[in-house]
């Protein structure tokens, strides 16, 4: 259920994200998207740091912040970058640039998922989400 409840908010978040685009601009929607994402995936690792010693009833945290990380990706980061390469890009070479640019942001996705369990063993699964929330304020 926790899944359906995930995928439901990303989907309303895209939809108004494509309609904020244009009226509250590129720019402050990215840094919001990463503010609030930085700010879901610390309050991850954070949790998962002092795990054990969380009463139940904040065991709802991880599922609050792991929605709000979609929320932030899908008002920002996810959409944005594909409507400026539109802009951006020479329109003789848009096909090719546009391939390539989606290819490499795969590839990351891709790596990401890879490593994600041996990022997990080495740092420790707070220690991961504390890179995801530290990658995302250098993206700021």
């Amino acid at each position: 259920i926790c899944t359906a409840i995930v995928g439901g908010v990303q989907l309303v978040a895209t939809g108004i994200s494509i309609s904020l685009v244009d009226r509250a601009g590129r720019r402050p929607l990215l840094m919001i998207s990463g503010l609030v994402m930085t700010l879901s995936m610390g309050s991850l690792a954070l949790f998962l740091n002092f795990a054990s010693s969380i009463p139940d009833s904040w065991r709802w945290l991880p599922l609050v912040s792991i929605i709000g990380s979609f929320i932030g990706f899908s008002v920002g980061y996810a959409t944005i970058p594909f409507c400026i390469m539109g802009e951006m890009l020479p329109v003789r070479t848009r096909s090719l640039s546009g391939a390539l640019s989606s290819s490499f942001n795969l590839t990351c996705l891709f790596l990401v998922l890879k490593f994600y369990t041996t990022l997990a063993e080495v740092m420790g699964y707070p220690g991961v989400y504390w890179l995801f929330a530290g990658v995302n304020l250098f993206g700021i």
